[in-house]
Parts: C-alpha cells; structure tokens; sequence
C-alpha cells in the first residue's frame, strides 16, 4: 500500500511539474513572440494582410500614402495569430490632400471612447476619426487619427491592447496617446 502512494504522489509530482513548466515556456513564448513593422516601402501589402491590418485600421488608416510624405510609421503585432496590435504613422500631407483626407477621416462614425482604458481625451491635437470599443474579442482597444492643423496627420492603432502593455509606451509617442490612458 505504501508503494501504491509512493508511486501516486511521484506521479502527481510529475504532471504537476511538466504541466507548470509547459505553461512557463508558453506564457515566455507568448511575451517574446511579435512581428515588427517599419518598411514604408510595404504599406499596400502590409494594408492587404489581415495579421498585420486590423478592420478598424482599415477604416481609418489611409488605403494608400505617398512614401515620401510618411514621416514615421511603426506597426507590431503580437503572437502568431496576430491577437494584439499596437502602431502609429504620421504623415506630412500637401495643402489639397491634407483636406481631402480630413474629409474622409470626418465621415467616418466617431466611435465613444472616453473612459475606455481610462481615456479622457487628447492634449495638443485634434481627434478626427475614433473607432473604439471594449469587449472581451479581438476588438477591444482604439484605432484613431489625429491633426496638428498643420498638414500633419498621426494615425495611431492600440487593438487589445492589455496584452501590449509593456510595449505600446515604447512604440507610440506619449504625445499621440489619449490622456489618463492607462492599460497596466
């Protein structure tokens, strides 16, 4: 009977180790696993790829850009299946484009989002475009623009972004996040 237990409680030992080191190594792959995205070169195609554009990215981002009037651009995602998203772009537009696109930016739906994550709106910057949402898919975060009124447009992406949260400080300029945002 004593070896009965013996070899009960080795094996228990056994799977409850395996299992603790299987959920370490999947938590770490989890954290280190993301795909970076800076070659303006590639926008159209990144734009196509569903693992790299969110829908509501595709409503707010612009369908295409001039590469030279991109002024930064700078887009992650996280995990294999793409599960969390965190990027921004600015461009420089010329005088006639500049108010084409904020036309365009202007009839898209304004999502609310204040409160979201703790947002309480923008500092120096005007918001244009808000999609914005908090569930518990895929959806939950914002895709946003914003205008400094002077021919430049800061196009910013946090979707899901409490699994991003140690990054989306370091990626996206303080200036372009929502105020009181807080993901931690």
């Amino acid at each position: 009977m004593k070896n009965i237990i013996k070899i009960l409680l080795i094996v228990f030992v056994m799977v409850t180790l395996v299992f603790s080191l299987i959920i370490i190594i999947n938590s770490l792959w989890y954290r280190h696993n993301k795909d970076t995205y800076t070659d303006i070169n590639q926008y159209e195609s990144y734009r196509e790829n569903s693992m790299i554009f969110t829908d509501d990215m595709k409503i707010v981002w612009p369908q295409k850009v001039m590469k030279d009037t991109v002024l930064d651009f700078h887009i992650m995602t996280y995990y294999s299946d793409a599960t969390a998203y965190t990027g921004y772009m600015v461009v420089e537009y010329g005088e006639g484009e500049y108010e084409k696109e904020i036309g365009r930016l202007q009839a898209v739906p304004m999502d609310e989002y204040v409160g979201l994550y703790g947002a309480t709106g923008f500092g120096e910057y005007e918001l244009i475009a808000m999609k914005a949402s908090k569930d518990t898919g895929r959806d939950s975060g914002f895709t946003y623009a914003l205008t400094d009124g002077k021919q430049r447009i800061m196009y910013v992406e946090l979707e899901y972004p409490h699994l991003a949260r140690e990054d989306y400080k370091k990626i996206i300029p303080k200036e372009y996040l929502p105020l009181g945002l807080d993901m931690e």
